[in-house]
């Protein structure tokens, strides 16, 4: 991290290229850290403490966040051990690139962008595309003629809002996490620069948007000796479950997606390998947690319950699980697992999945 700041009567101005961090095994991470509300610390580290980390282990290839495996170097209050570290850093989105047809990053891009958040025209371009977002498709119908510093403003604001909206999954569901979810141990902001007393770190704002210079995160339970849904139909033998535990670990999948539900929660990436299991020796069981939620929506203020429930059938989250395990169990394993409906899902097929269009 190599980019220094220099204060001009206008704005920031960059004098030196903004490389992305690197991240892999052995990389030391310096990280502001807040503390989540539900988790035992006292005042003073809900300002904020400075928290240095080293990186175990990384889960590539990067998608849409950067996640590792990070070990606590300096213990602050209770923080010491291994955690997960989830970062959103636009850089090294490569799906979200691909999907959008975007230019991979590069300093040149970078600095292009940078100039356009202080222009004139970035807070109604950000608004516009933010009302995109909202409507559910993510295109402006002039998105094919925008320049490179205005598409690299939708990465920007894309990966914001997933970091936005896994946090708010995570406070949405507290009574879940340790349990169901893994444990939110609070959020962190990745600066781009090393700031002393004398040169305090950015606050960003007169950005209409979060500060382009902080990478935001989360710091999440770390779950070793797990393995996912995906892994119970793919895995070389032996499989790392026995069969005949199979109908009840796909079932507790469906359970914790159910009340996720019953939150104003809509998880659009509902998949086997977001879920993952692992053996608990005190209920004697295998266990299963769900993560991954940069990809839900929530209920609008003002959503009616009609139009909600009809996002929910037609999203089908337990069915995205259920359907697919079922199948692709019986093809490799042999089967093992047998999807039935809750009522709920029933309920919304009958109400608004039937050939003739919705009942209500």
């Amino acid at each position: 991290m190599t980019a220094k700041l220099r204060r001009t009567t206008s704005c920031l101005q960059f004098s030196a290229k903004q490389e992305p961090p690197s991240l892999e095994p052995g990389t030391f991470l310096r990280f502001q850290f807040y503390a989540a509300s539900e988790t035992p610390c006292d005042s003073s580290s809900r300002r904020g403490v400075v928290v240095t980390a080293e990186i175990l282990r990384c889960f590539q290839p990067f998608t849409m966040s950067q996640v590792m495996v990070v070990r606590i170097l300096t213990p602050t209050h209770y923080l010491e051990g291994e955690y997960v570290l989830k970062l959103y850093d636009k850089r090294l989105m490569a799906t979200l690139r691909e999907g959008d047809k975007i230019l991979e990053w590069s300093s040149k891009l970078e600095q292009a962008f940078r100039k356009f958040t202080f222009s004139d025209e970035y807070p109604d371009h950000c608004l516009k595309l933010k009302h995109c977002f909202e409507i559910g498709d993510g295109y402006d119908e002039d998105e094919d003629e925008w320049d490179e510093a205005r598409k690299e403003t939708k990465q920007y604001l894309l990966c914001n809002d997933m970091y936005e909206h896994e946090l708010e999954c995570y406070q949405r569901c507290k009574e879940l996490q340790w349990a169901d979810l893994p444990g939110l141990l609070g959020r962190i902001e990745l600066y781009e620069t090393y700031h002393s007393k004398h040169c305090p770190s950015p606050d960003g704002s007169h950005f209409p948007m979060p500060y382009p210079g902080i990478v935001p995160g989360l710091l999440l339970q770390y779950i070793p000796n797990a393995f996912s849904l995906q892994d119970l139909y793919e895995a070389k033998p032996p499989p790392p479950a026995p069969k005949e535990a199979l109908q009840y670990i796909v079932e507790e999948a469906i359970r914790i997606i159910n009340i996720m539900m019953s939150k104003d929660i809509l998880n659009t990436d509902v998949q086997p390998r977001n879920s993952l299991i692992r053996w608990d020796p005190v209920l004697n069981r295998w266990k299963v947690i769900l993560i991954d939620f940069g990809h839900c929506y929530f209920r609008n203020e003002g959503e009616s319950e009609r139009d909600w429930r009809e996002n929910q059938a037609n999203q089908d989250e337990e069915g995205a699980i259920g359907y697919l395990m079922q199948t692709l169990l019986g093809e490799h394993r042999g089967g093992g697992f047998k999807y039935e409906k809750t009522e709920y899902s029933k309920q919304l097929s009958w109400d608004f999945m039937s050939e003739d269009g919705p009942r209500i």
